[in-house]
């Protein structure tokens, strides 16, 4: 395990972008790279007046041009998005509305995330695919009889479409796209749906025209190259049969490596640890899909009715250092699209988890059905997996399957541990300080050392005095200090030295 508490700054500013030169881009390759003809089209069509481009780092060189040209074919005011608040495949609502912008344009990989307000244009940069040598390699994997349903890596999201015509006719049997949202956010809202009794499954932001019973019984085929994206779906699918197929690799459609199952088990463990938290940090990884606010608001009430304390974090882009300045939460969940969860956090103080895997620890009555829910949407109520929270029972107590030491399960009456049944009084600088027992108030009054503190009265008043001027890297006669240390004169030589001239940094010190 690497320890990297503090950031290195060098890691930033020598990062190598493979961005090329702007100018030597020709315009009419980017009309056919950025869709710029269907972006200007759009921008008419709903009248809007300003427009926000939202780039990857690896885009950004091209911005200028694709500015310029959107600016002179149509009457919208454009801006370009320098940074994005969180990850960059999540439209970006907060930075666009710095600038109150009507709609963004969203470039390069996206997870199709419905947003809160805004209405969002995809340009996804295509790659090529030849529709009729794809279907030569896919036919022979796929079963004669049966449905079969077609996800892709969203760059070859422009021959979804054609490919699952060309599969049909071969095959003689459906093949079913799985279609992203439209872009008006009220049409996309109800991402959420599905269930018992839908004839349409919602799965990782895509629509699949098949019940959810059907869509278990098909064989799913994804066509792209490795990613979150395709760990999310193999862990979504459960025992549903997938085959993987990579354009670019050259072999033949396969099953998925064994990556998805160790992410299962490593995600269990997840759970297992959530279980026993005690003080549990709710993340906010984004300010613009849609329902992230009754997303949180739905794990505090459920945190809190299992007895934890819940603690809401703001830290915008995640890292180890920024994380490492709550060490007394026990466990993070972290509230964000479906492929930003899946955080790796090895090398975190804490296990950040997802809200699936909260729901699993804290919610009684949700089991583990084998099949993966990676948006946060389907959990809530009105969603295809939302379970509510039973009504309060018995506490059961099991064994911890990490700790080994007994614990509580089930949800305690009050529902609310801040209701003070446990709280404490601690003195404290002639004040009364209330502690909740088990909450991250008592864990910081255990430390030894808990921060800068006034303590009035205690400390001498002294004038002040002038100190080291400069900057870190080398204050003022830092260097003559060093060069003086070599040749250090006696203590006689320092006193008849000093009668005739004023005192050098090394005199002093001696």
């Amino acid at each position: 395990m690497s320890v990297a508490f503090s950031g290195d700054d060098s890691a930033i500013i020598n990062e190598k972008l493979d961005v090329g030169l702007v100018e030597s881009t020709p315009e009419a390759e980017l009309e056919g790279k950025y869709d710029l003809q269907g972006c200007s089209s759009w921008l008419k069509e709903h009248n809007y007046r300003i427009a926000a481009l939202q780039f990857p780092d690896n885009l950004l060189a091209d911005a200028t041009p694709i500015a310029l040209y959107l600016q002179d074919n149509t009457e919208c005011q454009i801006y370009i998005l320098a940074d994005t608040s969180y990850g960059s495949c999540c439209v970006d609502e907060v930075a666009a509305d710095h600038v109150t912008a009507d709609c963004v344009i969203h470039f390069g990989h996206a997870c199709l995330s419905a947003t809160s307000r805004l209405p969002v244009y995809y340009v996804f940069v295509d790659l090529p695919l030849d529709v009729s040598s794809a279907a030569d390699v896919l036919c022979p994997a796929l079963p004669a009889d049966g449905t079969v349903v077609v996800f892709v890596d969203v760059r070859y999201q422009h021959a979804l479409a054609a490919l699952c015509r060309e599969l049909s006719l071969r095959l003689g049997s459906p093949v079913v796209a799985a279609e992203p949202p439209p872009s008006d956010p009220a049409s996309a809202a109800d991402l959420t749906g599905g269930g018992e009794g839908a004839t349409e499954t919602v799965l990782l932001n895509r629509r699949v025209a098949l019940s959810e019973p059907a869509l278990q019984a098909a064989t799913v085929v994804y066509v792209g190259g490795e990613g979150r994206l395709l760990t999310c779906l193999a862990m979504a699918l459960g025992d549903t049969p997938l085959l993987v197929w990579d354009p670019s690799g050259g072999r033949p459609p396969a099953p998925p490596g064994p990556e998805a199952s160790r992410a299962v088990r490593r995600r269990y463990y997840m759970v297992e640890r959530t279980k026993d938290a005690a003080r549990v940090g709710v993340l906010v990884g984004t300010l613009a899909v849609h329902r992230y606010r009754e997303a949180i608001e739905r794990l505090k009430q459920l945190l809190r009715a299992a007895g934890k304390r819940c603690y809401t974090l703001l830290c915008g882009k995640l890292n180890v250092a920024k994380l490492a300045n709550f060490p007394e939460l026990d466990v993070l969940v972290l509230v964000s699209c479906p492929e930003s969860a899946l955080l790796d956090s090895k090398e975190f103080l804490q296990p950040v988890v997802t809200p699936y895997e909260a729901e699993l620890a804290c919610n009684p009555a949700r089991q583990w059905s084998g099949r993966y829910v990676a948006e946060f949407g389907r959990l809530l109520p009105g969603g295809a997996a939302h379970v509510p929270l039973p009504e309060v029972g018995d506490v059961v107590t099991d064994v911890s399957l990490v700790t080994g030491r007994l614990r509580s399960c089930g949800l305690e009456a009050a529902g609310t541990p801040e209701s003070g049944a446990d709280s404490s009084l601690v003195a404290r600088d002639n004040l009364s300080v209330a502690v909740h027992g088990g909450g991250a108030g008592q864990a910081l009054s255990e430390r030894s050392w808990r921060g800068l503190e006034q303590r009035l009265g205690d400390t001498p008043v002294t004038a002040a005095v002038q100190g080291q001027r400069g900057v870190a890297a080398g204050y003022d006669q830092e260097g003559t200090a060093v060069e003086d240390s070599g040749s250090k004169p006696d203590s006689a030589t320092a006193n008849s030295e000093s009668k005739d001239s004023a005192p050098t940094n090394s005199e002093s010190i001696s």
